[in-house]
């Protein structure tokens, strides 16, 4: 059996439905996960008030959320460190492509079994796996604050996403796009615009070449 317990993670929200899950379907696996929200605790009263007094750097939702974010994943390395694991990332290409992951947050895994699955392909497989309907019927959300959800956050539901990156990779123009999918012009630009901008996501940080062959480049 493996025992793993992730306690006090500082997220400054009342709870987390994930947690939940997560020990319900660990714990019929032989798996214990013990992840605790408690955004009452000294520490996470402290790093709030911190934040709010002695800078702006995290005075918006999204900056927030991304801190959350990459302080779950600190603390899933610490874990994996001290039993020499590997971290397995969740992210699917639908939310690779577009972005919609935490540089250094839950984007810094060691690796990602359903990488090269779009999340309609993530829902199906769920299905044929039996995960739970509660799990399944949810709203997806990466729970960076109460009641944020995905597709509210993008302004397009992800079947649409799906539909338009599938035609993207068929290289596809909008206008085409648009007419297979029934999907706006707009949000297709929105979406070839996520795509462009998170390039920097997806891609070895750049290094300024200096010596005769260079890290990442040579």
């Amino acid at each position: 059996m493996i025992t793993k317990v992730v306690k006090k993670m500082l997220l400054l929200i009342k709870g987390s439905f994930s947690a939940f899950s997560n020990n319900k379907i660990g714990n019929s696996g032989g798996i214990r996960f013990a992840a605790k929200w408690e955004p009452q605790n000294r520490k996470a009263r402290r790093l709030k008030r911190i934040l709010s007094d002695k800078s702006s750097l995290f005075s918006e939702q999204l900056s927030e959320g991304n801190l959350h974010s990459r302080i779950r994943m600190s603390l899933l390395y610490g874990a994996a460190f001290s039993s020499n694991k590997l971290v397995i990332g969740t992210s699917n290409k639908s939310e690779l492509l577009i972005g919609y992951w935490t540089k250094w947050g839950d984007g810094g895994t060691d690796f990602l079994p359903i990488g090269d699955l779009y999340k309609s392909q993530v829902f199906k497989l769920g299905k044929i796996l039996d995960v739970p309907s509660e799990i399944l019927d949810r709203k997806p959300t990466a729970e960076l604050w109460p009641d944020q959800t995905d597709e509210e956050e993008f302004g397009f539901s992800y079947t649409e996403l799906d539909n338009v990156l599938i035609e993207l990779e068929k290289f596809n123009s909008s206008t085409l796009i648009s007419e297979k999918t029934g999907v706006s012009i707009e949000k297709i630009d929105k979406i070839k615009g996520m795509i462009q901008t998170s390039i920097h996501k997806r891609v070895f940080p750049p290094v300024c070449k200096i010596g005769f062959r260079t890290v990442g480049l040579d």
